[in-house]
């Protein structure tokens, strides 16, 4: 017989979401194992390769979304329920990123000065390795969350987009006018981003019964600015476009508000493969963690696999998931608490 806190929490969660989770972690190991200029040459399929990058780079914006809109219906009004929330769910995330950052760690420490090491201890703890950011990110609007919940309105909303904007010009003006490559940890940090968790929480206390085409005219002209600014870029610096741009936030803004709109919910249907998203989505931290050490086997062992996209995406995607439920099944206790696979 499940429990009475296990009813709630299946209850509480909401199948289209973790679908949409399913989604994005899917967007997250394809831009990980996409092989860039590799299999596409000439006009139109340089074109293709920016959309499908562009596309793929939304899955970040849109997790942060699901969050914020989730975190919006917790009680967070008092100092005991930001405490509590945040002894709570802080450890959640920031444990297993430690444990699965500490490979990067010892590696990176092997043969190093007292110098190095310090550096290494710095980036160990602010989640600097790999593809980690994302979890210094979260807590950072774990951290803002009862103050953006608290001021829920259309004014804190016009402050969240003015701050992301100024960020991300900042961002953009350093990398390409200066030359100062910044680390994810700054690219990805919560000033930058800050514009998408805001809409999630936004959208969970406003109407999401809205027509389809605002979103859909957000991504149409997102897109088409986002391939002239990378585009410009390439032309102007002769660098890598890549990465968040500030034309593509109507871009990922229309992502959010298309795939989070009530309309787009209703239509989502339970068939095989849906559920094998939405299975997706419910194992989809574990996934994040996990997967660049596939990626690296796979770069290491088998380089051959990194020309073929979907070889090495189904690989790095299949293998994860396996390891996952057989941890789960031996350890399921360690493997929430320790490891994030849920």
């Amino acid at each position: 017989m499940k429990s009475e806190s296990t009813t709630k929490r299946q209850v509480m969660r909401n199948p289209y979401f973790d679908f949409l989770r399913g989604i994005a972690i899917l967007m997250v190991v394809g831009i990980h194992t996409y092989p860039g200029n590799h299999n596409l040459t000439g006009p139109v399929s340089e074109v293709v390769q920016l959309v499908l990058i562009n596309i793929f780079n939304c899955a970040v914006p849109l997790f942060l979304a699901i969050s914020g809109y989730f975190l919006a219906k917790k009680k967070l009004t008092t100092w005991i329920d930001c405490r509590e929330f945040w002894k709570k769910q802080i450890p959640v995330v920031y444990i297993p990123c430690l444990i699965f950052s500490l490979p990067w760690f010892i590696t990176s420490c092997i043969s190093m000065s007292w110098g190095g090491i310090f550096a290494n201890t710095l980036n160990f703890f602010l989640c600097g390795y790999s593809v980690y950011y994302f979890i210094a990110l979260i807590i950072e609007c774990y951290l803002l969350a009862p103050v953006l919940v608290r001021h829920n309105n259309v004014t804190t909303l016009i402050l969240t987009i003015i701050i992301s904007l100024s960020a991300t010009l900042m961002a953009e003006y350093t990398r390409f006018y200066l030359g100062v490559e910044l680390p994810l940890l700054l690219r990805g940090s919560c000033p930058v981003l800050l514009i998408f968790f805001y809409i999630g929480i936004f959208l969970s206390r406003h109407s999401r019964n809205y027509s389809l085409w605002i979103p859909i005219s957000l991504m149409v002209t997102g897109i088409i600015l986002g391939l002239l600014q990378m585009q410009y870029i390439r032309e102007t610096f002769a660098i890598s476009a890549q990465g968040q741009k500030i034309t593509l936030y109507l871009f990922d803004a229309g992502v959010i508000l298309f795939c989070m709109s009530q309309k787009c919910e209703s239509a989502y249907r339970a068939n095989p493969i849906n559920r094998l998203i939405l299975y997706i989505g419910e194992i989809s931290f574990g996934i994040y963690f996990t997967h660049v050490y596939l990626i690296y086997i796979a770069d290491r062992f088998f380089p051959a696999m990194r020309e073929n996209w979907i070889i090495l995406w189904l690989f790095s995607l299949i293998l994860t998931m396996l390891i996952i439920m057989a941890v789960k099944k031996i350890a399921p206790v360690y493997a929430k608490k320790y490891l994030g696979y849920r």
